[in-house]
């Protein structure tokens, strides 16, 4: 998977469904990672704030 920032998040756990934050470029609401830093889609491979 490359992600849109270049780096390697696929160690990340999956936690959007805890926040209800839903990512802006697919609409993917599980299969997502929000961090401090950044918001996470493991599903398109954006990262985006």
């Amino acid at each position: 998977m490359k992600y849109s920032d270049g780096k390697d998040y696929s160690h990340l756990q999956p936690n959007g469904h805890e926040s209800k934050h839903d990512c802006p470029y697919c609409g993917e609401k599980d299969n997502v990672t929000i961090t401090d830093e950044a918001d996470i889609c493991h599903e398109c491979g954006e990262v985006y704030t």
